[in-house]
């Protein structure tokens, strides 16, 4: 019982404090996404793979290989796009089945963070975002 309470205790002083975290946004996500990969994963999603991985190239173009919850491997779709800083906010633009979009992340640990999008109102999504060092997935 005394060990539920302090895990209880723990949690209640560890979460507001990631919730106080301030997002991450434009030129400083540039800097920790260009040349670099970024897996997403939705929550929800009952399998351990990554719904898209976006390679963001030092040119202002990104590759995103996108995959809905629980499909296979073998249905992913790859798709082209640009990225720039636009407003003081990273976006995503050009991308077919994907809406432009604008975000920050909130870090979790050294190399995860969360989404936070911009797009009408701002609002932290339960998206989680691994940053890999490279082209991780070797997107053309």
């Amino acid at each position: 019982m005394n060990k539920l309470i302090i895990l209880l205790l723990a949690t209640a002083v560890t979460l507001p404090a990631i919730a106080q975290v301030a997002a991450v946004q434009g030129r400083d996500v540039e800097a920790k996404l260009k040349g670099n990969t970024a897996r997403v994963y939705n929550v929800g999603c009952d399998d351990d793979l990554p719904n898209a991985v976006y390679y963001f190239r030092d040119n202002g173009t990104v590759t995103a290989r996108l995959r809905p919850c629980n499909l296979p491997v073998d249905r992913v779709q790859t798709e082209s796009g640009r990225w720039r800083i636009e407003g003081g906010r990273f976006c995503v633009h050009e991308l077919a089945s994907v809406d432009n979009f604008c975000f920050g992340l909130k870090e979790l640990t050294d190399r995860t963070y969360r989404l936070v999008f911009f797009n009408s109102v701002m609002r932290q999504a339960w998206t989680v975002v691994v940053i890999d060092e490279g082209n991780s997935f070797n997107l053309e």
